[in-house]
This record gives C-alpha cells, sequence and structure tokens, in this order.
C-alpha cells in the first residue's frame, strides 16, 4: 500500500496528545518510566521525540512522550507506533487542524494533503517530516 485517505489522524477528530498523531491508526506499544527527582522527564515538557523502538524490517516508528507528576514522582509514557514503511501518500479528508505531533517522524511519507485545508497547526506536527504538505 503506497496511498492512504484518512478522514483525521488518530483515534478522532477531537483526539489530543498521544492519541492523535498519525501513527496510532497502526496500534502502539508503551513503555513508562518513574523518576524520583526531576531527571530527564518534566511534568511540564509536552515534547514529541522520535527514536526507533526495535529493529523491524519494513517500519517506521513514530514516538510521542507523555509527562506528568504524582507526588514527588515524575512519569514518562512513551507510545511507540509501528508505520509501515511503504505508505508514502496521506490524505485526510475531514479535518482542518494538524494536531500536535501529527506527523512527527514519519520521514518515508512523500505528501499530505488535507483537502478542505489547514486552519491550525500544533506544535511538533511535522517535526522530522519531509513530506511535501497541501
Amino acid at each position: 500500500m503506497q496511498n492512504i485517505s484518512l478522514p483525521f489522524t488518530g483515534k478522532s477528530a477531537d483526539a489530543e496528545a498521544y492519541e492523535a498523531v498519525f501513527g496510532y491508526i497502526f496500534g502502539y506499544t508503551t513503555t513508562q518510566i518513574a523518576n524520583s527527582s526531576y531527571g530527564s522527564s518534566s511534568a511540564s515538557s509536552k515534547d514529541f521525540y522520535n527514536t526507533q523502538y526495535s529493529s523491524v524490517n519494513g517500519a517506521v516508528w513514530q514516538y510521542a512522550c507523555l509527562n506528568y507528576q504524582s507526588g514527588n514522582a515524575y512519569y514518562n509514557t512513551s507510545y511507540f507506533y509501528y508505520i509501515p514503511s511503504s505508505i508514502k501518500t496521506v490524505t485526510v479528508t475531514n479535518q482542518t487542524e494538524v494536531k500536535s505531533a501529527a506527523f512527527n517522524g514519519c520521514k518515508n511519507l512523500t505528501s499530505i494533503t488535507y483537502s478542505k485545508g489547514i486552519e491550525k497547526t500544533g506544535e511538533y506536527a511535522f517535526q522530522n517530516c519531509t513530506a511535501t504538505v497541501n
């Protein structure tokens, strides 16, 4: 499959955070890390990063990080999404907002089209994504 057409990215048109990224539709794996001090994750961080979760042929990995605080501990929950590297073009037919980190790390895509146009773009929406956006 080289082309995919979707009504929205993620779980639903109004999804947020790790449920709003393109890779969500392909499933995900989670890991959680707790820190006893501020360490490497902070409760105020909403950054999204990219990394390869494991070695799988034909895979591109999209990584979303959700950080929060509980008592004195900071938790970092990481969501790793497997995206088939054969997908080159994406058309989003029913959404005008590009959610935060929606296509973060999707470097195998060549074209992303929003049929109704883009009215709002979230942080990190196209970070490390080389596709042409229409």
